[in-house]
């Protein structure tokens, strides 16, 4: 039912020699579940770049890297600044983070890192950074918890990601977090973004543009019993069908 998977060779050699090396907070499953997202992005003959808010020490930004096969991308993290890490939500070191890019990255010239607070990003910066890589492929929100912080990050992303593109909400779920879940609610109560959910799962949320959502969703579905965890049937969020994965 679901063919034969085209994997990544980067992301590949980045889940046997690197991920498990690397600390945080984010399990293998959600390597595969990379695996099929690039899989359909082929399919449509799409290429991108990556972007994370919240890197830590880069245990999913380089699985992010190495998904887009070390095009240009792009790491935002305080890292050592915590007095801007109003909700202590991560401790990241910008050494350690360079040292794993080095160490576990194809193509660590290809990553810029910006060290600094998002809530500080302007939608001029926003648009020099967008000219540096190209419209996302990828792109990973894990920086502040708070709603506010979520909420500013979405703007953010859906500026820069191509509608074929996926935004990654992390810790959609956790009860440690509920600003998390709280940021993205008052995004679609109050306004029309132009991402919507396509699959829920790992802790994580998954969005795509509006115009592909359909199309994304139906590849997933095809594809869920090569997808680790079990798939648990189609709900809607805001609206929008989505794929359940326990």
């Amino acid at each position: 039912m679901g063919g034969v998977l085209t994997e990544p060779n980067a992301l590949d050699r980045y889940a046997h020699d690197g991920f498990d090396k690397i600390e945080g907070w984010c399990i293998p499953h959600v390597l595969s579940v990379l695996r099929h997202l690039a899989a359909f992005h082929e399919s449509i003959g799409f290429q991108g770049s990556a972007v994370e808010i919240g890197v830590h020490h880069g245990k999913f930004f380089l699985a992010l890297h190495s998904a887009v096969d070390g095009r240009p991308s792009i790491a935002i993290d305080v890292f050592e600044d915590q007095a801007s890490n109003i909700d202590r939500s991560g401790l990241g070191s910008l050494a350690r983070f360079k040292a794993n890019c080095e160490k576990f990255s194809g193509k660590p010239q290809n990553i810029i890192i910006e060290a600094r607070d998002s809530l500080a990003i302007r939608p001029i910066d926003v648009a020099a950074l967008s000219e540096k890589i190209g419209p996302a492929q990828f792109f990973s929100i894990d920086g502040g918890h708070t709603k506010h912080h979520v909420a500013n990050d979405y703007r953010i992303a859906e500026q820069m990601t191509s509608q074929a593109g996926v935004i990654i909400v992390d810790d959609i779920t956790h009860a440690g977090w509920p600003g998390v879940m709280e940021g993205i609610c008052r995004l679609y109560i109050l306004d029309t973004p132009k991402f919507v959910p396509v699959a829920i799962g790992h802790n994580k949320l998954l969005l795509v543009g509006l115009s592909y959502h359909r199309r994304l969703l139906d590849f997933l579905i095809a594809r869920s019993p090569l997808i680790p965890g079990r798939m648990q049937g189609v709900r809607q969020m805001f609206g929008h069908d989505l794929m359940w994965i326990s």
